[in-house]
């Protein structure tokens, strides 16, 4: 029997994820729906497990996965092969029937939740390996031959939009490196990895003294400071993500500052090479700050930029709306925009990131 499934819709979610326009946990939700599951994510086989783009209905046992240790006993890591082979594999393509009644990570983890058939679609074009993961809850029937075949022909189409993901996000950081010039402050734009992808200009500059790239990977002359540089950069990449700074010892002049930080807001995507941006200061140095790195960076238009900058400089929103010729109304319109592109919460944690990394303009 013909799968009934709405492919182009699923096609079309996927693309449009792919340019920014839709979050991927959405296009998740559409083919999880289609396909009649219960949930759907996509992982990255390789390295440590960054933050997983999830359908909300399998947010909960995704947690579980991470925190409980599950990933360390994840069984369908043996259908890889399969997967690898065929484009797509499915429980009974490496584990009985019987065995499955049997396992933990069935009995004890997904039964939890009233999960148990899965499968395994293989995404290609990235140098990395990627997998979407397909849920079906136990009193649904496997994956069928017909609906194997059918995420095969869909995968095509993943992984161009995998490539263009990529694509993107250097862009976005080409841009952002650019903006971060034009305050003549170095960035380094790492990857999952903690591999430097891209820098700029003014890193160049730094490179070669008290900071220098080994195996492409930030490293510092002083062994304190390149051991806290490297807790920096693990902390940026792996969940919970966070941002840090660090001090880096210079023999005969002041410490330079690096602020590490994961990537946020429109220049995120998890298909993305560039995940963590280490920003390095030089606090005698006096730089011209400049707002157009908030717009790279987080997708901010002009006027929630000023607004942002604005703040992160001191004023209050009164202040602000004055200095900008709009009311208090406005600015506050723009600043819950700059929140949510962000991913901050509250002002003083918005003001407390940007003192470092945003600056205001001449």
């Amino acid at each position: 029997m013909p799968v009934q499934w709405n492919t182009q819709r699923i096609s079309e979610s996927f693309s449009r994820a792919a340019i920014g326009e839709w979050a991927w946990s959405e296009a998740l939700d559409v083919i999880s729906e289609e396909a009649s599951g219960a949930g759907a994510t996509l992982v990255r086989l390789k390295g440590g497990l960054p933050q997983l783009p999830t359908t909300p209905s399998f947010q909960e046992a995704i947690d579980t996965y991470i925190r409980d240790g599950w990933a360390n006993r994840d069984v369908r890591f043996r259908g890889v092969g399969h997967m690898m082979r065929h484009g797509v594999a499915t429980d009974l393509d490496f584990i009985s029937d019987d065995e499955i009644k049997r396992n933990p990570y069935y009995q004890d983890w997904l039964a939890r939740f009233g999960l148990k058939w899965f499968a395994g679609v293989k995404i290609a074009g990235l140098e990395e390996l990627w997998v979407l993961s397909l849920q079906r809850r136990e009193d649904t029937l496997p994956f069928d031959e017909e609906e194997r075949q059918c995420l095969v022909d869909l995968a095509k189409g993943f992984g161009n939009d995998a490539v263009l993901a990529s694509a993107f996000g250097f862009v976005r950081a080409d841009e952002a490196l650019a903006a971060f010039d034009a305050s003549r402050k170095a960035a380094f734009v790492l990857d999952y990895a903690g591999v430097v992808v891209q820098h700029n200009q003014a890193a160049d500059s730094l490179l070669g003294g008290d900071i220098t790239l080994r195996e492409r990977r930030l490293s510092c002359r002083d062994e304190r400071s390149d051991e806290r540089l490297s807790v920096a950069v693990g902390k940026a990449l792996l969940p919970p993500t966070g941002s840090s700074y660090v001090s880096i010892e210079r023999p005969d002049d002041f410490p330079l500052v690096a602020h590490v930080l994961p990537v946020q807001g429109a220049m995120h995507d998890i298909f993305s090479p560039c995940q963590a941006i280490v920003i390095v200061s030089d606090p005698t140095a006096r730089a011209a700050p400049s707002t157009l790195a908030l717009q790279a960076i987080f997708g901010l238009t002009h006027a929630e930029a000023k607004v942002a900058s604005k703040l992160a400089a001191g004023w209050d929103l009164r202040a602000v709306s004055d200095e900008l010729g709009t009311s208090v109304r406005a600015s506050r319109s723009h600043l819950r925009s700059v929140f949510q592109k962000t991913g901050f919460r509250s002002q003083p944690g918005l003001v407390a990131a940007l003192l470092e990394l945003m600056m205001t303009e001449h």
